[in-house]
């Protein structure tokens, strides 16, 4: 109780709140979210303007993206973003190679730009430079980067505008990897086709599929995840399958060799949510706990190390995970309380805690839109080095008399609590991540975030 009403006590100063997000999506090395209140925010690698701010610098915290409070969906590809708005209409920024972000042109967008005038968008997915969307009626669309036939219209001429994939109006589930496509249709068949270097469409092939194309003959399909070259997909009976690269494991089939064939792995029956990373994995099963497999050179895994793994490995214990986003080396999950985690690689603060350090657990993702330095208001204290190693020290500057010092993570544990009129801090034995300071003396308090390295 004493730990929750620190937090409150804080709050009261700072808007800083993890339980209020709503929906998620991850590129290469950006993060991007819809609050629960309509209102869209973004962080991380910024180089294209994929963050939407009308910059191309990146944040190391969540920055929102205008001040429209009307996003519904949010999606990211390698290098761009996409949005639906609640009605309906479809929105992209970032990097446009060849199109991709259906607008047009070939330049980059550092704010979000209507793409044409359609307002009955459902779904979206983008993969490195090319893009494929659901309508409400069922009808698949393309456009963007098209040289290995990931658009699907069997040519290999790049588009700029979204085209019609086909005629058919029974598409329901879409997905796309580095430059390769699948979807799933109302009657549960698994359709693929793009780049095939990895045979990762499941064909056995190492060629290029140009038009939509079924594999396999199964109807129970229920969705399906696409990384660099390797892919993922549930059935309907909940059973998990694996096909393509899996140099690092990620196919999570206990081995490191490619899968040429639709393969089961293991004989679990409780999967129900995928999202494939660069050369790692994760999936939540159906008592809403969180997995990771592949590639770990980042802590990508979330399960704190950084070793790969070529099976599932479960990340913490809890069971109320509610849904995952990972494209690159870093993810997001979400929470059924809308709480966010991240974890990962963090070169450009794509995980959202002001730092640019690797994280191997999940750390949770604040609302709040201040950086190291907004919270010292008072200016009693210089509190320094700040990224700090093993001492934190407190420079008193107008006679501020402490009384206890407590110092709390970002989910409001206490981590370090002291009393007396203290001038150092041994951190040594916090992890690196963010924390929060709080100096109470003569009815006064002083309040400052610090990074342990």
């Amino acid at each position: 109780m004493k730990n929750l009403l620190a937090l409150i006590a804080l709050l009261m100063c700072v808007p800083l709140h993890a339980q209020c997000w709503q929906a998620i999506a991850t590129g290469n090395a950006h993060s991007t979210a819809i609050r629960t209140d309509g209102t869209l925010w973004a962080w991380g690698y910024n180089e294209y303007g994929q963050l939407g701010d009308g910059t191309v610098t990146e944040k190391l915290i969540p920055t929102q993206v205008g001040t429209d409070t009307d996003w519904l969906k949010i999606f990211a590809g390698s290098f761009n973003t996409f949005a639906i708005k609640i009605d309906g209409s479809l929105w992209a920024w970032g990097r446009n190679a060849n199109g991709s972000l259906g607008i047009g042109t070939v330049f980059n967008s550092t704010v979000p730009l209507q793409v044409g005038t359609d307002n009955n968008w459902a779904a979206l997915s983008s993969g490195y430079d090319h893009t494929i969307a659901l309508k409400n009626d069922g009808t698949l669309w393309g456009w963007g980067n098209n040289a290995r036939g990931e658009l699907g219209n069997g040519t290999t001429t790049n588009l700029m505008y979204p085209a019609q994939i086909g005629e058919e109006a029974n598409w329901a589930v879409i997905e796309t990897g580095a430059n390769y496509t699948a979807a799933i249709k109302t009657n549960g068949t698994l359709w693929q086709w793009g780049f095939n270097p990895y045979a990762n469409l499941g064909n056995g092939l190492a060629q290029a599929v140009m038009v939509p194309t079924q594999f396999g003959t199964a109807t129970n399909w229920a969705t399906v995840a696409l990384g660099e070259h390797h892919t993922l997909a549930i059935k309907t009976d909940g059973t998990l399958w694996g096909w393509g690269w899996n140099i690092d494991g990620q196919l999570g089939n206990g081995v490191n060799t490619d899968v040429q064939l639709f393969t089961q792995i293991g004989t679990d029956a409780n999967w129900r949510v995928l999202s494939a990373g660069f050369d790692s994995t994760l999936a939540l099963k159906t008592n809403n706990t969180l997995w990771a497999w592949g590639n770990n050179s980042n802590g990508e895994l979330g399960n704190g190390t950084t070793q790969n793994s070529n099976v599932p490995v479960q990340v913490g214990n809890g069971t109320t995970w509610q849904h995952i986003a990972t494209r690159g080396i870093h993810a997001l999950a979400l929470k059924q309380d809308n709480g966010l985690w991240a974890f990962g690689g963090n070169h450009y603060g794509e995980i959202g805690n002001d730092t640019r350090i690797n994280t191997s657990t999940p750390v949770i993702v604040n609302c709040t839109s201040l950086g190291l330095d907004d919270m010292d208001t008072k200016s009693h204290f210089i509190v320094y080095p700040n990224p700090v190693g093993d001492v934190l020290h407190l420079n008193n500057t107008n006679g501020f008399a402490v009384e206890r010092l407590v110092v709390t993570d970002l989910s409001g544990k206490t981590v370090i609590q002291m009393s007396g009129n203290t001038k150092q801090v041994d951190t040594y034995r916090l992890q690196a991540g963010m924390y929060l300071l709080e100096l109470y003396g003569g009815g006064n308090v002083f309040r400052a975030k610090f990074i342990k390295k």
